[in-house]
């Protein structure tokens, strides 16, 4: 049941990565208050229970930095100029040589889904790409106009796609996944 002690009981504690935002209201006039989370004691907590953080990926809030393959700047999140020249150069390696195995095309796929998960209805470009790994399978092809097509729009869909940090958002979390029951969501405030 969910308002059980065992539902609030966390099943598993998986944390790949960790992003602290630190919230700093837009005044008007005179300077805005940080009211964030310090980072130490986040730390703290990981230590207190058993899980170890990398030092290499730790890094305290700045206004600009590039954090998993995203560049956020002034609390707008888009794709990092790096990942774009990744992609630029991905979709442009493929045109040129005009084949591909359909697992190279779910692979440049995988990257712009990554990078439109800031604004999801970007992945609507996507179609024959999805066509093309299902009929392909683990041969070599000659890659379809369609999906050139596609991938070049992606590319020049990928400097617009961003997501605003400072927009409000909702008061409860929820999670959800695929269940034959019904039962896989949970929420929290």
């Amino acid at each position: 049941e969910l308002d059980t002690p065992e539902a609030r009981a966390p099943h598993v504690l998986a944390v790949d990565d960790l992003l602290l935002f630190r919230t700093v209201p837009r005044a008007r006039r005179g300077p805005s208050l940080d009211v964030g989370v310090p980072l130490k004691p986040v730390l703290q907590r990981y230590d207190d229970v058993g899980l170890r953080t990398k030092p290499s990926k730790v890094h305290d809030y700045e206004a600009a930095q590039d954090l998993l393959g995203y560049r956020l700047d002034c609390n707008v999140l888009r794709s990092s100029v790096e990942r774009y020249a990744q992609l630029r150069r991905g979709v442009a390696a493929l045109e040129s040589r005009g084949w591909a195995h359909s697992r190279e095309v779910e692979q440049l796929v995988g990257r712009f889904t990554h990078a439109f998960l800031l604004h999801r209805p970007a992945l609507s470009v996507f179609s024959a790409v999805y066509a093309f790994g299902q009929k392909v399978g683990d041969r070599r092809a000659q890659v379809w106009p369609s999906v050139m097509k596609e991938l070049r729009q992606a590319l020049a869909l990928l400097p617009l796609v961003r997501s605003d940090l400072s927009r409000p958002v909702s008061p409860v979390l929820v999670q959800t996944d695929a269940c034959g029951t019904g039962c896989a969501a949970v929420y929290t405030t």
